[in-house]
């Protein structure tokens, strides 16, 4: 009885056994200890110790060094990039801003015609002269400019009279398709600038640009000195800035 309890506590215990060795293929090696045992992979962790090297503990799971799924899970100011831990890049420096162009100031602007005249004193026939004409002053963007104007004008009239035809005055000068025009009001002296023979006109002139800044002006006055009506009719050359 006692030799059929030991047959059969030796066949159990030779089961058991068999069982619990992994099959091992004809001609290869039993598997060790560490192949047997999982590398801690996908397992909890609380500390480096717990997981199996190269293995590290990151967010309480044993990981691949290096491996992450989310920023926190790296070192640092590292982030999770492609499922590994890397420096973080930093952001590329703005763009430096572009100075503003610095706005044109108001620039100035003249215009100078010297040229042939012809003039009149009320009904004393008119006679030939010539004249000179200056503006200077300003020009804003849209091209309208404010001037000062000066001139004289001399001329024989028909009774052989001498005659003399002074202005100072102001006007405004616009930009048109033919050039630059200006419309003025003028205080006249029919005896030079300097005479006390005073009166006032108007004034029209145009500068028509030729080559560059050099034209043809044209100039017409109608002017009232001493209850005469006075008029002068200029042609002549002209250049403008």
């Amino acid at each position: 009885m006692r030799r059929v309890r030991s047959f059969v506590v030796f066949s159990l215990a030779w089961l058991l056994a068999s069982v619990a060795q992994p099959h091992v293929a004809a001609g290869q090696e039993p598997p060790t200890v560490d192949q047997a045992v999982p590398n801690n992979a996908n397992t909890g962790c609380q500390s480096q110790a717990d997981c199996k090297a190269p293995r590290v503990c990151q967010a309480g799971q044993c990981r691949e060094a290096g491996s992450c799924q989310r920023d926190t899970d790296c070192p640092g100011q590292q982030v999770c990039e492609g499922g590994r831990c890397a420096e973080r890049t930093p952001p590329a420096p703005a763009p430096a801003p572009t100075p503003a162009e610095p706005e044109p100031g108001v620039p100035l602007t003249g215009e100078l015609a010297i040229g042939g005249s012809l003039q009149s004193w009320g009904n004393v026939p008119g006679g030939l002269g010539w004249f000179w004409s200056l503006g200077g002053g300003v020009r804003f963007r849209n091209g309208t400019g404010i001037l000062a104007l000066l001139g004289e004008g001399y001329a024989t009239l028909g009774n052989g009279r001498e005659f003399q035809l002074g202005h100072v005055g102001a006007g405004i000068s616009f930009r048109n398709m033919n050039g630059q025009s200006t419309l003025g009001l003028l205080s006249v002296s029919s005896g030079g600038l300097t005479s006390d023979e005073r009166g006032f006109g108007l004034v029209i002139r145009h500068f028509y640009p030729l080559v560059d800044r050099f034209g043809v002006t044209l100039e017409i006055i109608q002017a009232y000195v001493e209850d005469a009506s006075v008029r002068t009719f200029g042609l002549g050359l002209g250049i403008a800035q």
